[in-house]
């Protein structure tokens, strides 16, 4: 039995007789990689042809074929993305080669992503792959379409395609699964797991290690959000759980009670449930977990093995051997010996506390006010052009000290005008204005100084104010600079406009420069505790 390799890089082939080593993976919720060592250097005349070939320079694709006696199984497709040379004492001199899966395109990169209109899930997902050099699932997103997951819109500032799907595949309670032949992104809940061909057999492993660990174990898995719509919590959405191997009883073991996950956005009843699933299942993925090693002479067998299959390993006991996930394929290849890990479950820390499944809290941002425009699928809301997002328009709602039924205190900014937006529970699909800023090209209506005196309702193009004044300690009304009201302690409350006035304090006055009518209903009385005084050029009295 002779290890046969074929290697293409760029469009340079390869054997087994050019690799010192190599080691790759495809593992779920991770970019594939592979690093190969091959013979290059010749330290005599200080060359390395092979690391000065175009061939193999970084953004060049690779492919790895291996088997027994026939390179007839790929390990391994993707794209280099660094290279090195090492010599030393001890090893002959080699260039090195780092590649990546095609999924490494999503990676690094940050962009922004928005959609002002309602989209689907698995609509948002290509287009944020389609962002990165044109990267597809080729094994499609079907089982995210049926999640039924839409967002009324969706904003992301600044981060990396990647980042941006692997939270969706969280709150679709999904995975992302490589494969030589492309990517897909699979839902737990709707996974049905093919059974491995032939299970492994003891003479075919060198190692295996299964652990069952009741830790992160709940009876129940529920979850609930605010419902923007009736305005109260939504019933809590139970978890499902797929078809994966655990333990009986196992949620009893730390005698937990059920847990459920309080969402502080607003969310759908759809976006509920896919949560309340996708965190039972990434926890019983957690609970039964293992690695088996197993030799070059099961490569028929492990070729024929895919990524979420099942497996059962013979010679293990009752108990853990059976209906294991497989999560990871890894490769470790030297001249002397080729192991091959079958990695089985799925930790927290590659899913539900992986780094990437939750995305950083939306940062407060500046935006103006856009002409004005309904949203049926978001009423009560405002556009607002945000330059930080590629000065694209979203909706939002605004804030305000005081919002009841037909009631409340409501100030409609205008077009133009500098407001900053904030997002509920961080997320990019719920805006919301929070206030507004003066600027250089709005300036305040009165200056900004050390006295403080005014504070009011200014209105511009309608020229009406409404303010107090701090040093004359009086309230004020201003309508275009002609007719004012204004009410002290000292003076009491004096009414005008540029040729009428009346003045109630102490004393009263009221000056008018046309005719003046009085018309009581009943009777007119008038007492005064000194003399009544009436001056005309004329008097009548009827």
């Amino acid at each position: 039995m002779v290890t046969r390799l074929k290697i293409k890089v760029g469009e340079t082939s390869l054997n087994e007789s050019d690799v010192y080593e190599f080691q790759c993976f495809h593992r779920v919720n991770a970019i594939p990689e592979l690093k190969l060592a091959i013979r290059d250097g010749d330290l005599t005349q200080e060359t390395f042809d092979r690391a000065d070939n175009a061939d193999f320079a970084p953004g060049k694709t690779i492919s790895l074929n291996g088997g027994v006696d026939d390179a007839k199984h790929l390990l391994f497709e993707g794209i280099i993305t660094a290279v090195s040379v090492r010599f030393d004492s001890f090893d002959g001199p080699r260039l090195i080669l780092t590649a990546k899966g095609e999924a490494v395109k999503l990676a690094e990169h940050p962009v922004n992503f928005v959609s002002n209109k309602e989209i689907e899930d698995k609509a948002l997902i290509t287009q944020v792959a389609a962002l990165s050099a044109g990267y597809t699932f080729k094994q499609g997103l079907k089982t995210i379409a049926d999640n039924q997951i839409k967002h009324s819109q969706y904003a992301v500032f600044q981060q990396s395609p990647w980042r941006i799907i692997f939270s969706r595949l969280i709150e679709n309670g999904a995975v992302f699964c490589p494969s030589p032949k492309g990517d897909s992104l699979v839902t737990l809940a709707k996974l049905q797991p093919k059974q491995a061909p032939e299970p492994l057999m003891v003479h075919e492993v060198h190692r295996c290690e299964l652990t069952a660990d009741t830790q992160s174990c709940f009876k129940q898995i529920t979850a609930t959000a605010w419902d923007n719509e009736k305005q109260a919590l939504f019933p809590v959405a139970k978890g499902a759980a797929g078809g994966f191997k655990t333990l009986d009883k196992a949620d009893a073991a730390l005698g937990r009670k059920p847990r459920t996950i309080v969402c502080p956005a607003p969310k759908t009843s759809a976006q509920l449930t896919a949560r309340a699933n996708g965190e039972t299942n990434f926890r019983q993925l957690d609970l039964c977990r293992g690695c088996v090693t197993a030799s070059h002479i099961a490569i028929d067998k492990v070729a024929q093995l895919e990524l979420l299959m099942q497996l059962d390993v013979k010679g293990a006991g009752a108990t853990l051997a059976k209906q294991h996930l497989i999560t990871g394929i890894s490769h470790h290849f030297t001249p002397a010996s080729w192991l091959i890990d079958i990695e089985l479950g799925l930790p927290l820390n590659h899913s539900l506390y992986a780094p990437e499944a939750k995305l950083p809290p939306m940062p407060v941002m500046n935006g103006t006010i856009a002409a004005f425009k309904a949203n049926e699928k978001l009423p009560q809301t405002l556009p607002v052009i945000v330059p930080a997002l590629d000065a694209a328009e979203i909706y939002a709602r605004q804030l305000t000290p005081w919002a009841g039924k037909e009631q409340g205190l409501f100030l409609q900014p205008h077009p133009g005008d500098e407001v900053l937006i904030g997002f509920i529970g961080g997320e990019g699909s719920h805006p919301v204005i929070l206030g507004g800023c003066f600027n250089k090209n709005n300036p305040p209506p009165q200056p900004y100084d050390e006295k403080n005196n005014q504070a009011g309702l200014y209105f511009k193009d309608e020229q009406l104010s409404l303010f107090i004044d701090r040093e004359k300690k009086s309230f004020n009304i201003s309508v275009a600079d002609k007719v004012k009201l204004a009410m002290t302690e000292a003076e009491g409350v004096s009414l005008g406009d540029d040729k009428n006035a009346m003045v109630l304090g102490k004393a009263a006055d009221f000056a008018c420069e046309g005719d003046v009518s009085i018309k009581p209903g009943g009777k007119l009385i008038v007492k005064a505790k000194g003399n009544v005084e009436v001056t005309a050029p004329k008097t009548e009295i009827k």
